[in-house]
């Protein structure tokens, strides 16, 4: 009972310091241009079908970004449960982001061990290159999740 208390705090820590870590700059630069193509095309103020014609583009083709159209969804359908700001986009990949260390652990848990996966668990926490996609508005973090 107690190792599992302990396993559930750490769990929690690296969680938090994994969302902390993320949540640092996170509007120091604003939305660039790929940036604003995902937040025009995420509005949550247009039909489905609309969204779906916006991901085609002015050439009416299906771009490469954009075969990611569950993000588009999903990132849609938590703009209108929240706001319709860029602050709140990319706080969505900020929250997808930071449960990444938590599939990981359980990934390592099953496959290696406890000890072992705590370890890899909070180094996919820290890692910059994770943290750096997180805080950017591309379906990339989401990915990743997956």
């Amino acid at each position: 009972m107690s190792d599992k208390i302990n396993t559930n705090y750490y769990i929690f820590l690296i969680f938090l310091v994994s969302l902390v870590l993320r949540l640092i700059n996170i509007e120091n630069f604003g939305l660039w241009q790929d940036e604003l193509h995902t937040f025009f095309n995420s509005d949550p103020n247009i039909k489905n079908g609309d969204t779906l014609e916006r991901l085609k583009g002015l050439d009416g083709k299906y771009h490469r970004e954009d075969n990611t159209f569950f993000y588009f969804y999903v990132l849609k359908y938590f703009l209108y449960l929240t706001n319709y700001s860029p602050f709140h986009a990319k706080l969505f990949n900020v929250l997808i982001g930071s449960l990444i260390p938590i599939v990981v652990y359980f990934i390592c848990k099953e496959n290696i061990s406890k000890k072992i996966s705590l370890y890899c668990s909070f180094f996919v926490g820290i890692n910059i290159f994770l943290i750096h996609q997180s805080q950017e508005l591309r379906p990339t973090i989401f990915v990743v999740l997956i």
